[in-house]
C-alpha cells in the first residue's frame, strides 16, 4: 500500500478463524475473525500512522479460513 494509514475490512464467521497482520516484515496484529454467526464487512482493524510512503503489507491466516474484502489506505 502506499500511504499514511490503512484499515482492513472482513466478515466475521464460523469458518473464519485467526490471522496474522504484517507490515514492513513485522508483525502489527493478529486478529480473531471467528463469530458464532456470520456477521458482515466492517472495519476489524486500522493500522496506526505510518511514515508516507510505499508500505509492504502481508496477511496469513493461521487456522481456519481468512476473507478480506478490502483494504482501504488513507494519504
Amino acid at each position: 500500500v502506499e500511504g499514511r494509514q490503512f484499515t482492513i475490512w472482513s466478515p466475521r464467521g464460523p469458518q473464519f478463524g485467526n490471522a496474522q497482520v504484517k507490515v514492513d516484515g513485522h508483525v502489527l496484529a493478529n486478529l480473531d475473525l471467528h463469530a458464532d454467526r456470520l456477521t458482515p464487512s466492517q472495519p476489524v482493524w486500522r493500522s496506526p500512522r505510518l511514515k508516507h510512503g510505499p508500505h509492504a503489507v502481508a496477511l496469513a491466516a493461521t487456522d481456519g479460513l481468512l476473507v478480506v474484502d478490502s483494504i482501504e489506505v488513507t494519504r
